[in-house]
């Protein structure tokens, strides 16, 4: 509980431009921490804090901010495989947050999420009208996900309408090797 009264203070410093002048003085160790996000709303996803998100929201927090890999917050949720994760993408979406932002990889956050074998953050981005765009190495959702041989999530994008130009017996010779879902 203590924790969660520290975040939403950060939070509350980071709005107020106050956390630039006082913090670097009084809580030097958290600077390492603050420099990691670039936004108040990137630290809120970081702590799987749905509450602190929708304040990030209410106030204004820039949906589209970049942190160092060039990542949205979005990226950043479906980076993290988590129960939290798919309500919190369903807060930023509700809140325009571009699906088809991409990261200094070319990677948007329906590549992350198959790359991290998020099912249940996957199904949180779909529909989506480019579920067969490419990244900067021309892989797509799918292509991340066979590449992590999880059928599960295979399966969810193959329904959702994605290809590949790859073909799984590349990567897998039996069923076997495949990986069901795992939370």
């Amino acid at each position: 509980m203590k924790f969660h009264k520290v975040v939403y203070v950060i939070i509350g410093l980071c709005f107020t431009g106050v956390i630039t002048a006082a913090l670097p003085q009084q809580r030097k160790d958290w600077l390492p921490l603050l420099r990691a996000v670039s936004s108040p709303l990137h630290l809120a996803i970081q702590q799987h804090s749905m509450s602190a998100v929708q304040m990030c929201i209410q106030h204004g927090a820039p949906i589209d901010a970049r942190d160092e890999k060039g990542w949205s917050p979005l990226h950043l949720a479906a980076s993290i495989n988590d129960n939290e994760m798919p309500k919190i993408i369903g807060a930023l979406l509700s809140a325009f947050a571009p699906k088809d932002t991409v990261d200094r990889q070319g990677k948007r956050p329906l590549h992350i999420a198959a790359e991290n074998k998020n099912i249940n953050v996957i199904k949180a981005l779909l529909p989506d009208k480019n579920i067969n765009a490419k990244d900067k190495n021309g892989k797509t959702a799918l292509d991340y996900a066979i590449a992590q041989r999880n059928k599960s999530v295979i399966e969810v994008l193959k329904s959702a309408g994605a290809k590949s130009n790859m073909n799984e017996a590349e990567f897998c010779q039996d069923e076997e090797c495949f990986q069901e879902d795992v939370e």
